[in-house]
């Protein structure tokens, strides 16, 4: 026992021994006290021992009820049940370490009920979004006030504010989607709320938040530098989302002077970058980065042993130029355009 919860408890037996000597009555121990013990109450069983996810118990007609997902894909309530059906993605069915956004619990729906919230990882192999679930127990069964994919990449935040909704904000590839990809999107909150006499209606408000949709394809920018100045001069992998389109991709700069050339690749964007190979090429020559005469970097060869950029990072290379040309920087890899990619 802490040092505070000691003190609280010596404070309530003190507040206690004063009002029953103030009115001179027998306290519940003593005979003649009309205090009734103290009913127990039974615990809620626990979930079996196959349960996928399990959550705090819900108060139900009869006690607690245990809340649990079994290994079938069915969702169980006490004596209540619903089944996911083809949407249920198990620990097994996708990536190791994507099963971490999994989550299932009991959370205030309003003043009168608690709703059940289960967030399972989709399918997408790369950065799966969430597909949520939210049940409340309405006239005896569990009826869904909420059941939809939230986000396209990577996890989305839903919130339930107790206030009988359930609320997120849609993230940009949703915003500039919703209205066929213009040069600026703003984001909006979609609102869900549920109400016993006509269901669930959605609404949808503006944000503060504006997504730029040509920002969308995320890819390292790529500057020339000359000595404290950097020059812009494009991307690379530009719209390579994902492992399987992984590609090999240049970058046209046009004339180059002979001799050294410092070239920065710049993580810039929410995404995380993976560069299997880089190099420049002069009127078709190949001409590989200088540290890779004798280096082992990870982008001097194509064999899928990456170079891993994060937002921020920065990659410096350098190349000696024969006279004249045309120079194009190649690239080869692809990126991940979440947050949630950098924690893998």
């Amino acid at each position: 026992m802490t040092h505070l919860s000691m003190r609280s408890l010596v404070l309530t037996c003190l507040l206690a021994a004063c009002s029953s000597e103030s009115a001179d009555e027998p306290t519940p121990t003593e005979p003649g006290g009309d205090e009734s013990p103290t009913e127990e109450v039974e615990p809620a069983p626990e979930p079996p021992a196959d349960a996928v996810l399990q959550a705090r118990a819900i108060a139900m007609d009869g006690g607690d009820q245990p809340v649990w997902l079994g290994p079938d894909g069915v969702v169980h309530v006490g004596p209540l049940t619903t089944a996911l059906g083809e949407h249920y993605t198990g620990p097994d069915d996708v990536y190791a370490g994507f099963w971490r956004q999994a989550s299932l619990a009991v959370v205030t729906f309003d003043g009168d009920r608690d709703a059940i919230v289960l967030a399972l990882p989709t399918r997408d192999e790369e950065d799966p979004a969430n597909h949520y679930w939210v049940w409340i127990v309405h006239e005896g069964a569990l009826f869904a006030v909420f059941d939809q994919v939230v986000g396209t990449y990577g996890v989305q935040p839903l919130l339930l504010p107790g206030d009988g909704t359930v609320r997120y904000v849609e993230d940009g590839w949703g915003a500039c989607t919703r209205l066929e990809h213009p040069v600026e999107a703003t984001r909006q909150e979609v609102v869900h709320r549920w109400n016993a006499a006509t269901g669930v209606s959605e609404e949808r408000t503006d944000t503060e938040q504006v997504q730029r949709c040509d920002q969308l394809a995320a890819c390292p920018f790529v500057y020339l530098v000359d000595g404290r100045e950097e020059t812009f001069v494009g991307e690379v992998l530009r719209d390579i989302r994902g492992r399987e389109n992984a590609a090999l991709q240049p970058l046209a700069i046009g004339p180059a002077a002979s001799g050294a050339l410092h070239v920065r690749l710049r993580e810039e964007k929410e995404e995380v970058t993976f560069l299997d190979e880089l190099y420049a090429e002069v009127d078709g020559v190949r001409l590989d980065p200088v540290s890779c005469g004798g280096g082992d970097a990870a982008f001097c060869a194509a064999d899928g042993r990456p170079h891993v950029m994060r937002p921020g990072d920065e990659l410096d290379v350098r190349f000696e130029l024969p006279a004249g040309g045309e120079l194009t920087i190649w690239a080869r890899g692809y990126y991940v355009p979440t947050p949630t990619a950098a924690t893998r």
